[in-house]
């Protein structure tokens, strides 16, 4: 067995000791490290681009390929995207294109639990949420007659 220079025995606990000490070490910085790249690259639909679009007032419609409503509504949708008499600008979104945990924001912030749904967003912020086959046309009605309130 090897010796120190003070002519004590190397004990094979000190170097399992030393290791264990740098292992873990190592590994709470990675784990560190991993989180600060995860937080930077989190990008939450607040930060997505949709809502810096150039206009003070559009509409989101939120729709899935494979939702029965909207199918159902498809057609009232596009007419009203071509146009309205608020001539409000109405961008589409799939819910296939959001980022993990992106729907889930939608969920808790908005009460957008599924699909279809139409957010009202006037100065970047969205100030009215519309959802299903029924409340959704009703919307689009509500914006051609003059009535609906939260748009400017």
């Amino acid at each position: 067995m090897a010796t120190y220079k003070h002519k004590n025995k190397k004990r094979g606990s000190d170097k399992f000791l030393t290791y264990a000490i740098i292992g873990f070490a190592i590994a709470f910085f990675a784990i560190m490290i991993s989180l600060i790249i995860y937080n930077s690259l989190d990008d939450t639909f607040e930060n997505s681009p949709l809502l810096d679009k150039s206009e003070e007032q559009y509409l989101v419609y939120l729709y899935s390929d494979n939702c029965s409503h909207c199918l159902l509504i498809k057609d009232e949708v596009a007419a009203f995207s071509v146009s309205n008499n608020e001539n409000l600008k109405l961008y589409y979104l799939n819910s296939s294109d959001l980022k993990d945990g992106e729907f889930k924001y939608l969920a808790d912030t908005y009460g957008a639990t599924g699909t279809p749904a139409l957010f009202t967003i006037v100065d970047g912020k969205v100030v009215d949420l519309s959802s299903g086959s029924i409340e959704i046309p009703s919307t689009f009605n509500a914006i051609n007659s003059g009535t609906y309130s939260k748009i400017k």
